[in-house]
């Protein structure tokens, strides 16, 4: 797994499992939901009150739709309690997206995710971050 980037649902949200990969040397991608409660809020609070350290936005039409992406990536860990259970977490990510369907006259349908990650492979300064995390349409 050396060198190779894991990606996992909210399901494999566990230190175990985080431990493993970077044991490794691999780095992650998780997204983190009610799961892991305390995670989830200590990310909603980093989000909510920090300023984040890189931003990149991306609008998208096609296939009868309008979609704008928003990336925001955060280093600063203050409102995460226990933090350090999670080996070598590099950064906190939201992602937003803003879905307008042509046919309904433009109603907007949003979606929001929140991951944290570990990387040196995933550069939080890359202007294609939300493409480096496996944002799927």
């Amino acid at each position: 797994m050396q060198g190779c980037i894991v990606t996992i649902d909210a399901m494999g949200c566990q230190t175990a499992i985080v431990d493993k990969i970077v044991s490794k040397q691999a780095d992650y991608v998780i997204a983190v939901k009610g799961n892991q409660g305390l995670l989830e809020e200590g990310i909603q609070d980093t989000v909510r009150f920090c300023k984040p350290i890189s931003v990149w936005e991306d609008t998208d039409a096609g296939h009868g739709r309008v979609e704008n992406r928003k990336c925001s990536v955060y280093t600063n860990f203050s409102h995460i309690e226990n933090a350090q259970q999670w080996s070598n977490m590099h950064s906190v990510v939201k992602i937003e997206s803003k879905c307008y369907i042509k046919a309904t006259g433009g109603g907007a349908n949003r979606k929001s995710f929140l991951y944290y990650q570990h990387g040196s492979q995933c550069r939080t300064n890359s202007p294609k971050h939300s493409q480096t995390l496996g944002y799927r349409k």
